[in-house]
């Protein structure tokens, strides 16, 4: 009984936790709502006709991306995140201002999570949380809606990390035909989130490289080590081999 009453008071105060994370967000950027498209979000949203279509949705996968959406890089999971608020919100920048909001507010909670992960110290995850909620740093990403693939890039590789760290903590690491239903959930959830991360921002392709600095000392058990390879080498795969065909097709 007693622990079941530690246990309900400790989810009690995650939930507390992420209560007053969501709320200090949502305040904190209440006034962004009432914004109109600013800067680079004429070009992009305004007067960008590829996003006003779902008759465009496959020419993200093929050499016309950059031909229509005039995008110098190739982030299809942001550009679908404009179709998809076009379609519901029209050229009302409520919606794709309340879309950046959101995204940073659930980027806010995925931080409290993270570094709850790796410090055990909800008091400590609670007060960084709170410190990427409000810090100014960030005030423009949220602000700018054509800023959004920080935000996007954020969200998936966060959760990324998070998913595997909550796959390498089990004890059946090795993928094989004994693993565990929620092992393989797991490590897939966070190969496909890392590979969204990749295609909202070049950037996120530093994943591997920080789960190996962060969970990969040098008393790792041997297992997790072939474990994070074998992660490591099918993200390398899939990126690459995304990255051959959609060069290919462009080239064509």
């Amino acid at each position: 009984m007693a622990y079941i009453n530690s246990k309900a008071t400790k989810n009690f105060g995650i939930y507390i936790a992420i209560l007053i994370i969501v709320c200090l967000s949502l305040l904190n950027y209440l006034n962004s709502l009432s914004n109109k498209f600013v800067y680079d979000d004429e070009f992009v949203i305004v007067n960008n006709y590829f996003i006003k279509t779902w008759d465009n949705f496959p020419r993200l996968f093929n050499k016309d991306y950059f031909r229509y959406a005039e995008e110098l890089s190739y982030r299809p999971v942001v550009t679908l995140s404009y179709f998809i608020d076009y379609s519901i919100w029209g050229l009302n920048p409520f919606g794709f201002h309340l879309t950046n909001l959101l995204l940073h507010t659930l980027n806010s909670v995925l931080i409290f999570f993270l570094f709850t992960y790796f410090l055990n110290n909800r008091t400590v995850s609670f007060v960084a949380a709170l410190l990427f909620v409000c810090h100014p740093i960030l005030s423009e990403t949220v602000n700018a809606i054509s800023y959004r693939e920080d935000l996007l890039t954020a969200t998936f590789f966060i959760a990324a990390f998070i998913l595997y760290i909550k796959t390498s903590k089990r004890d059946d690491l090795v993928l094989n035909q004994n693993s565990n239903t929620k092992t393989r959930l797991l490590y897939s959830a966070s190969l496909i989130c890392s590979l969204f991360a990749v295609f909202s921002k070049e950037m996120a392709i530093i994943l591997p490289a920080l789960i190996f600095g962060a969970l990969l000392p040098a008393s790792i058990p041997m297992c997790r080590l072939r474990y994070a390879t074998c992660f490591f080498s099918r993200y390398f795969f899939y990126s690459f081999t995304s990255s051959c065909i959609f060069c290919y097709s462009h080239c064509l």
